[in-house]
């Protein structure tokens, strides 16, 4: 339980050093703390600590990967690989023991359990690998995103921001040599964001420029981050 409320107020402090040297021990420290809750049969305290710190961290993923930035995805890739999952795994591990061991009340099928605690372990590197949470806010979000594509590409009058599905669009362009249409979540100069749905030609990144993120949604639709 505590390192749950570790973890929870560390991601969210100001002091980005103060708290980096924290979370690079959580994997070792991890390991010794999840074997004196087994040496103690502390189950209840085990499993909290899986499961909150699971559930915290995976709906933490789900979020930011609904909005992804590809300045931070590598950082993220790399705290999910060297820390989450070795960190989630020990807890996974420990709670496991406990709750399949002989004389458990109730006793756990090991089976199930183990199934259940690997695929909450590896669900952050999935996370950041798939981009799921990305594409499945498109799916729910492309029918309001193709009127709106088709309005602007139409010249009508449309006013910004405005929200289509569950994002929110402060702008759009067009590409004439393209045709492309872009719906603008972030029209930063130095690095813009949207969506951008590829004209007939399906050729080009523009109004993007081809460097930066680019994610295929299918259905002639991408999600850009212009570097």
């Amino acid at each position: 339980m505590f390192v749950v409320a570790a973890t929870a107020g560390l991601l969210v402090t100001s002091s980005v050093w103060l708290s980096l040297p924290v979370l690079l021990a959580l994997p070792f420290v991890a390991p010794f703390a999840c074997r004196w809750l087994v040496s103690r049969g502390y189950r209840r305290t085990a499993a909290v600590g899986f499961w909150g710190l699971g559930v915290f961290i995976n709906a933490l993923l789900a979020v930011t990967c609904t909005y992804p930035d590809y300045m931070f995805l590598p950082a993220l890739y790399l705290a999910c690989l060297f820390i989450v999952v070795p960190t989630l795994a020990g807890f996974g591990v420990a709670s496991a023991m406990l709750a399949t061991r002989d004389g458990a009340v109730p006793r756990r099928a090991r089976a199930k359990t183990g199934l259940s605690v690997f695929a909450l372990t590896v669900l952050p590197l999935v996370t950041v690998t798939t981009l799921w949470p990305l594409r499945l806010a498109f799916l729910v979000s492309r029918p309001s995103l193709d009127l709106l594509a088709n309005q602007v590409a139409a010249g009508q009058n449309v006013t910004f921001p405005q929200r289509a599905g569950v994002y929110w669009f402060v702008g759009s362009m067009i590409d004439p040599s393209s045709g492309n249409v872009s719906l603008m979540i972030d029209p930063n100069p130095g690095g813009p964001t949207g969506f951008v749905r590829m004209g007939p030609q399906r050729d080009g990144a523009g109004p993007f420029s081809a460097s930066g993120l680019g994610v295929d949604l299918g259905w002639g639709w991408e999600y850009r981050q212009e570097d």
